[in-house]
């Protein structure tokens, strides 16, 4: 009897325990939508898996010496941190004329990071205008001294044209006395009015020719020069190891640098020539696309070569209009069979030509 009544005891309270054990997990999911175990993964599991967004332009501009914060140009946006931050990986020395690639990276206060690849462009704009300035400057000058040769040439040629003019008249006044003075005496002094004329003639003769100046001969190119423009440069084979030092001994004298050292037509290499400006390169600022210029080597044989970019750069050869580098095209040797002439704009920009063959 004992025995059964436990083992009914014991069913009773397995019913009991399995009814609890349903009634617990039916109010759990009911307040939850899940059940218990899966709460305890859950709580385990971040809730926040979205990165935050970097919002604003690939490529920025600023100012050479100014600050750069990357709040003021861009906006960083999160679904759940309503205060993400943003930072630059790259270090930024905005006290150089320069194209940098920077890497900002925003971050949540879940710890979840995105990245954005922007590119900063630092200018010097007050050098620029400057640059400008002085080329515009240059420019005038060379107007206003071509316009004084062209009036120095005129009022040469008009006083050339009145002596030629006085003379003339000089001599016809001469012809009519001694045409006159024959009439009156004509059969004692005939041939003394002959012999007059003569004399006349050959006075008036030597009056031209004493009134006319030979024209000076033509200059040509010689040997180690550059002719550009109808001006004349003298050049040295220097190399990287005394060009500089060559063009600041003699402001009027250009010399080689980068590029192949010795300067030839036939080489098939690119030769970097540099010079003075104030000085024997002020000349280049004239030069355009399509200009051509010549240049002659040790022996005397002569190369024309044809310009086919002109570019304003930095001191570290970068390209001021867009920040490309322009190292290699300037001192290397490679391009085939052409030249690069250049001269400093003021103490930072230097303005380069290339001209090929």
């Amino acid at each position: 009897m004992i025995k059964k009544i436990w083992h009914k005891r014991k069913i009773k309270w397995m019913i009991i325990f399995l009814c609890t054990l349903v009634a617990f997990s039916g109010f759990d999911f009911y307040t939850s939508g899940t059940t218990y175990s899966s709460n305890a993964v859950a709580a385990q599991t971040p809730s926040d898996l979205s990165a935050p967004t970097i919002l604003g332009d690939v490529a920025i501009t600023i100012e050479r010496g100014t600050d750069f914060n990357p709040t003021d140009y861009f906006t960083v946006t999160d679904d759940q941190d309503k205060n993400p931050t943003l930072e630059i990986q790259t270090q930024l020395d905005t006290n150089k004329v320069a194209v940098i690639p920077v890497l900002l990276i925003a971050k949540d206060n879940s710890n979840n990071t995105s990245t954005k690849q922007i590119t900063v462009n630092i200018i010097d704009s007050k050098a620029e205008a400057k640059a400008q300035a002085e080329k515009e400057k240059l420019e005038k000058e060379r107007i206003e001294k071509e316009k004084a040769a062209e009036a120095e040439k005129n009022e040469a040629e008009a006083k050339a044209q009145a002596e030629v003019a006085a003379q003339d008249k000089k001599d016809n006044t001469e012809t009519k006395n001694s045409s006159a003075n024959s009439n009156a005496n004509h059969n004692t002094k005939q041939e003394n009015t002959s012999n007059n004329s003569q004399d006349n003639a050959t006075q008036a003769n030597s009056s031209t020719e004493n009134t006319t100046t030979a024209p000076a001969a033509k200059q040509t190119i010689q040997p180690m020069q550059l002719e550009i423009n109808g001006q004349f440069i003298n050049y040295q084979n220097a190399g990287q190891a005394s060009g500089q030092a060559v063009i600041d001994a003699d402001y009027t004298r250009a010399a080689t640098w980068g590029g192949a050292p010795v300067q030839s037509g036939d080489d098939g290499l690119n030769t970097h020539i540099i010079a003075h400006n104030p000085g024997a390169f002020s000349v280049i600022f004239n030069l355009g696309i399509g200009s051509q210029f010549k240049i002659s080597d040790a022996a005397g044989k002569v190369t024309t070569y044809t310009v086919n970019e002109v570019a304003q750069v930095d001191d570290e050869a970068y390209r001021l209009s867009d920040g490309a580098d322009y190292w290699d095209k300037m001192i290397g040797t490679g391009g085939g069979e052409r030249v690069t002439l250049q001269a400093c704009i003021n103490d930072v920009h230097n303005l380069v030509v290339f001209a090929h063959k």
